[in-house]
């Protein structure tokens, strides 16, 4: 059995409570979970927004946010072995949460042309549900002969939405009441199979998975300042995928490719749309070779992948924030690939890697003017194409009692941005550096003293500034380490804010908040008699489940 337990304070408590317990025969395992969790978060937030449209408008809005989300969850799961190499399982997840948050205290002041025109006084009120998820999974892993068989099925059911009240009181302007309600259901059915065999001196490996998902949406605002969104969207998955490896001595060699082919029908109000319908069919190839000996290791890989969006960004909705913002989904995003060469090298405690990702139609989230109005509209859009370059060096050294960890970062990003009317500076690199200390001071104590600094960097359209983190940790086991008491404090000197400028077209929008990180905590685990399990269920339709 496992038990965790967390307490934390940042301006207000907040904790969570994680249980398990395995119960094995010669066989048969039992496996179960219980959890629950209460998050407190909030923001100490200034916004400005330039608009230049038809006019130009400068608005500075203060919006302090206060949130708590809750949540629960159970998981149960069953394996038999029928011998060393055949196993099978079932296991069922279900998770339900909400959240309730408030904008006391904000304000807008509107400024048209360099002179002040009007002064909004903002109060909002949030109400998220998140519940119920229901993750299902069956599994086969076995042996037929020399041919080896990993089968899973997997059914995810999901729903959420959001209710806000928004007040808007103005002397100067015209005052709003807005209330808007948000509702999605999705589910997913999704199966993978994978078989392999010994060939020659390596392994090959083919497999098919395919995903069937189903997503319905619906946005409605009383009052009508934004129009109603009902959309619906079924997709189908098929996938095949082959890859062999095989060993020479030191070196390992692997390649493989993948083929996926996507159906996807996009309603609106029920009626089909044949524009945001669409159909692919894509050959994914990777490859990759690897050597090792004594203390190095070397790692050079190729590899060719989709993103495809979320389905909340395809969501056909405009979703109200205040008179001058709105934000919403995009059903014309198409997915971007990825083209991926990674190389890694290790030499005992030191590793260095360095990549290059090219990425043909990236998705990256725009400010824009909604249909020609000094309103701003935020949305996910396709670029052109986009490259980033990146390299990381790590030292883990160890001397005796003190157990260091230093990492330098070096990323840069280059957005094409041809097409598009937007104004931003030049790409500049950013470099990240991180120092993560660990003091053993006797076999039972232990202190952490973690610190980072990273530097201002553009990524797409955001230009972000630097900060900084430091955070300190002390623990202490028992009982032969089955029991462990731990004491911590984040970000103890409040530096690491969120502080940004996005640059869209005819608009620019800055960020300045901090959203209370430093806090302090205390951790409790004890542990009995643990053991790993022996399900080996790793599900199916994983990258969907994730855009759901």
């Amino acid at each position: 059995g496992e038990n965790y337990t967390t307490t934390m304070f940042n301006k207000w408590w907040g904790g969570s409570q994680y249980m398990s317990s395995i119960y094995r025969t010669n066989k048969v395992e039992v496996f179960g979970e219980l959890w629950g969790t209460t998050t407190p978060s909030g923001e100490d937030n200034v916004l400005s927004n330039e608009i230049n449209g038809t006019k130009n408008i400068f608005i500075e809005q203060a919006a302090p946010l206060k949130y708590r989300s809750k949540g629960a969850g159970a998981k149960a799961a069953f394996a038999y072995s029928i011998d060393d190499d055949n196993t099978f399982g079932l296991s069922y997840e279900n998770q339900s949460g909400f959240g309730k948050g408030e904008m006391t205290g904000s304000y807008q002041k509107i400024m048209e042309n360099g002179k002040q025109t009007a002064f909004v006084n903002e109060a909002a009120n949030m109400s998220d549900c998140f519940s119920p998820t229901h993750n299902a999974n069956a599994y086969y892993v076995g042996k037929i002969g020399k041919l080896g068989v990993d089968f899973n099925a997997t059914y995810f059911w999901k729903k959420k939405g959001r209710t806000m009240s928004i007040k808007e009181s103005s002397a100067d302007i015209e005052s709003r009441d807005v209330h808007t309600c948000n509702r999605q259901h999705s589910d997913m059915a999704a199966a993978k199979l994978i078989l392999s065999y010994p060939v020659w001196k390596g392994t090959l490996s083919i497999g098919t998975e395919f995903t069937s998902s189903r997503i319905r949406g619906e946005y409605a605002n009383a009052e009508q300042y934004v129009a109603a969104s009902n959309t619906k969207i079924e997709e189908h998955n098929i996938a095949g995928f082959a890859e062999y490896g095989l060993k020479f001595g030191d070196i390992t060699v692997n390649a493989g490719v993948r083929y996926e082919n996507v159906k996807s029908d996009y309603y609106y109000f029920g009626e089909l749309q044949t524009e945001p319908s669409r159909r692919y069919s894509d050959w994914f190839p990777s490859a990759s070779m690897s050597w090792n000996s004594d203390k190095w290791a070397l790692q050079l890989a190729y590899t060719c992948k989709t993103q495809r969006p979320s389905y909340n960004s395809l969501r056909d909705e405009v979703q109200y924030d205040n008179r001058y913002t709105y934000e919403g989904g995009n059903p014309y995003l198409c997915p971007c690939i990825i083209n991926n060469v990674d190389l890694n090298v290790v030499y005992d405690w030191l590793s260095f890697n360095a990549g290059y990702n090219y990425i043909d139609k990236p998705m990256v989230w725009i400010a824009t003017l909604y249909q020609g109005k000094d309103i701003v509209f935020l949305r996910n859009v396709n670029f052109n194409n986009s490259q980033d370059v990146y390299v990381s060096i790590v030292a883990s050294p160890r001397f005796g009692w003190y157990n260091p960890m230093a990492e330098i970062d070096y990323t840069q990003s280059f957005l094409c941005t041809d097409g598009f009317d937007i104004n931003k500076p030049s790409n500049r690199p950013c470099f990240n550096f991180r120092l993560n200390n660990r003091f053993n001071i006797t076999p039972t104590l232990k202190a952490f003293l973690n610190m980072r600094y990273k530097t201002g960097r553009f990524n797409d359209l955001q230009k972000t500034k630097s900060f900084a983190r430091v955070d300190v940790k002390f623990t202490k086991s028992f009982l032969n380490d089955a029991l462990v008491i731990g004491v911590y404090a984040n970000d103890l000197f409040k530096t690491d804010k969120e502080q940004w400028t996005m640059y869209g077209s005819h608009t620019v929008m800055k960020k300045d908040c901090y959203g209370y990180e430093r806090c302090v905590g205390m951790s409790l685990s004890y542990n009995f008699n643990t053991a790993k399990s022996k399900y080996k269920g790793t599900g199916a339709g994983n990258g969907e489940k994730s855009r759901l």
